[in-house]
């Protein structure tokens, strides 16, 4: 039968060889079927398959991704340490140079210090006594250093006070130190800090001058340290008192804390502790105990 401008066949037809479609008009197929051909090559309208997966997640330790329809895409990022990356079929998750490659090392001290002045009543760092050691208590070497600056001067330490640091066996970073103290007598403040010196193996060091640090086997005052941490006490309650407390006191313990060095230092490298009064304090003793914070690198 013809109609105008088209042609309908009421009859089956088959078609013995390929079948083109030309001038196909674009449109949207009918939801829940597709268009194919059955087992004898029959065109038929079949009913959509939509498998067994209707949505998709990703669970993290702290949240969850969900992707519901359509193409599923997600993100993994490395954070602080950790780096990502893919090749093809493959994600890889490695650790970068930061907190994950470090262990933390701590190395303790306690003792206490009468603090000396100069003459224009400046407060004087004083360290270990030179013929007991860092861990004896009452250390009474004066340094007639008055300087609280960190980085900037070296100073020459002798032979007597040399032998009374901390040597450092890894290479790794001095991140500082927290402390707790307190004044004897008074309620003045005070301070809590830490000498640095380079090996002296002959190598740049922190300080990026190979001439200095320590020079082993001298007698003369030749070995070179640098002021690197400072803290001053605080007396204080970060709970401000909620715990039934009033008032505060220098006398009472207080918290001193220097912890952002970051200082590069090497194996044999050595540290000085020292106790600093303040310009109204020659004759109370102040006590401290200090915790130095080293971070040494689990790889090379």
């Amino acid at each position: 039968m013809k109609w105008i401008g088209q042609y309908i066949y009421d009859l089956i037809s088959r078609f013995r060889s390929d079948v083109y479609l030309e001038d196909i008009s674009t449109g949207t197929i009918a939801s829940g079927g597709n268009l194919g051909l059955d087992s004898n090559n029959k065109i038929v309208k079949a009913t959509e398959t939509t498998g067994d997966i209707t949505s998709v997640s990703l669970i993290s330790d702290s949240g969850t991704i969900n992707g519901l329809t359509g193409a599923v895409n997600f993100t993994i990022e490395g954070g602080a340490g950790i780096d990502t990356s893919a090749t093809g079929s493959t994600l890889t998750i490695t650790g970068a140079l930061g907190e994950r490659e470090y262990a933390y090392t701590y190395i303790t001290w306690s003792a206490s210090a009468k603090p000396a002045r100069d003459g224009s009543n400046n407060p004087e760092w004083m360290v270990p006594n030179t013929s007991k050691g860092i861990y004896e208590e009452d250390w009474n070497l004066d340094t007639n250093i008055t300087s609280t600056t960190t980085g900037t001067t070296t100073y020459a330490f002798s032979r007597y006070s040399t032998v009374n640091s901390l040597i450092i066996p890894h290479a790794g970073i001095l991140v500082g130190f927290h402390a707790i103290g307190r004044n004897d007598d008074s309620d003045l403040t005070f301070k809590a800090g830490l000498f640095h010196a380079d090996n002296g193996s002959g190598s740049a060091g922190a300080d990026g001058s190979a001439a200095e640090g320590i020079d082993y086997g001298s007698t003369d005052a030749t070995n070179e340290y640098t002021l690197r941490c400072v803290a001053t006490a605080v007396e204080t309650e970060a709970s401000g008192g909620t715990d039934g407390t009033t008032g505060h006191n220098f006398k009472g313990p207080c918290k001193l804390i220097s912890n952002t060095a970051n200082l590069t230092v090497q194996a044999g490298d050595a540290l000085m502790p020292a106790i600093m009064g303040n310009s109204s304090n020659s004759t109370d003793e102040i006590f401290v105990t200090m915790t130095i914070i080293l971070k040494i690198p689990l790889t090379t």
